[in-house]
């Protein structure tokens, strides 16, 4: 059975009392929406740009070296990050262009 599109979008307060906004998806289009606002934040900043990325894989098995795929990508930025379930993507091929462009 295919996977189901999801996207949830949540706020957490951090040390410090500051909160940040965790969205998890695995619709193209989200990721394409936050991606789009990831690099007009970037565009913006004068000094300091940042942005923090994380690349989680499938488990390794020995017998399968080859079958070690990408599962999820998470991006940060300001107060905000981005975790997309790349492996449950319906349409993985569009996926990797908006990872590629980025």
């Amino acid at each position: 059975s295919a996977m189901q599109a999801f996207t949830q979008i949540r706020t957490f307060t951090v040390h410090g009392g500051k909160e940040i906004d965790v969205v998890y998806t695995n619709e193209e289009g989200m990721m394409s929406k936050y991606l789009k606002m990831y690099a007009q934040w970037y565009a913006e900043e004068e000094e300091n740009k940042f942005v923090g990325l994380d690349l989680e894989y499938t488990p390794e098995d020995p017998n399968h070296e080859e079958d070690n795929y990408l599962a999820v990508v998470q991006l940060s930025m300001r107060n905000h990050v981005l975790v997309c379930h790349y492996s449950w993507f319906v349409d993985l091929n569009l996926a990797l262009i908006y990872l590629i462009l980025l």
